[in-house]
């Protein structure tokens, strides 16, 4: 005797399918820079839920310096990664919003020296954003 699978058992399964290939393929290959040096790196927006609990559970985030209301030269903002894989790495960054400060024109940075030396000169203010993105350095631009 042959049993069916139901239909709602296989509409079940399709939709959770669908749902694990959406997910995967919800990266996005962005360029970033990291010590002046520009790299592929493959990222991720964790959903708000998961960001905010791992916000409030952890203080050692690595920092993904972003600047929305940038667009130097009429291109958008590269992000700046403060670490890449190596010593001390995690896969998981905070988003660190970049506000350029009333009289300061808006520019790209290429490492978190030049993003620190902006801060202690009052050109730019940092703000933490409640976004975690997952990333994975994909390869080195030449």
């Amino acid at each position: 005797m042959h049993h069916k699978r139901p239909a709602v058992t296989v509409a079940i399964g399709i939709a959770i399918l669908a749902g694990v290939m959406m997910a995967a393929n919800s990266d996005s290959d962005r360029a970033t820079f990291f010590g002046g040096q520009q790299f592929t790196v493959s990222v991720k927006a964790l959903e708000p839920l998961d960001a905010s609990a791992i916000i409030a559970r952890s203080s050692q985030l690595h920092s993904l310096y972003l600047s929305d209301g940038c667009d130097p030269d009429g291109r958008q903002f590269v992000t700046v990664m403060d670490v890449i894989e190596g010593d001390s790495y995690s896969p998981l960054w905070r988003g660190i919003q970049i506000e350029f400060n009333p009289g300061y024109p808006c520019h790209q940075f290429h490492s978190e020296d030049e993003i620190a030396a902006a801060v202690k000169s009052g050109e730019i203010s940092l703000k933490p954003t409640g976004y975690i993105y997952r990333c994975r350095v994909v390869g080195r631009k030449n």
